[in-house]
């Protein structure tokens, strides 16, 4: 998804889940475009999505760390 914030541009992938680790699969293409534009990119990961519970995390890149973190602290690995 492409949307604009306050900022500019940023790109959206949204990612499903059944269970509740955060661990998520990407085409070649979501991953190049995902590195390519990092640091306008949110992945947005729902976790229980067949639950009546399901958890949403949404997940920046920090450049400090070089890892994607969630608000929480949650690291979203790929």
């Amino acid at each position: 998804i492409e949307a604009r914030d306050s900022a500019g541009e940023i790109y959206i992938e949204v990612k499903g889940l059944s269970g509740a680790a955060i661990s998520v699969e990407l085409t070649p293409n979501e991953y190049d475009k995902l590195r390519a534009h990092r640091e306008r990119y949110v992945v947005f990961v729902v976790t229980g999505a067949l639950t009546a519970r399901p958890l949403a995390h949404v997940f920046r890149y920090d450049g400090a760390t070089g890892e994607w973190l969630s608000t929480s602290g949650a690291r979203l690995s790929f």
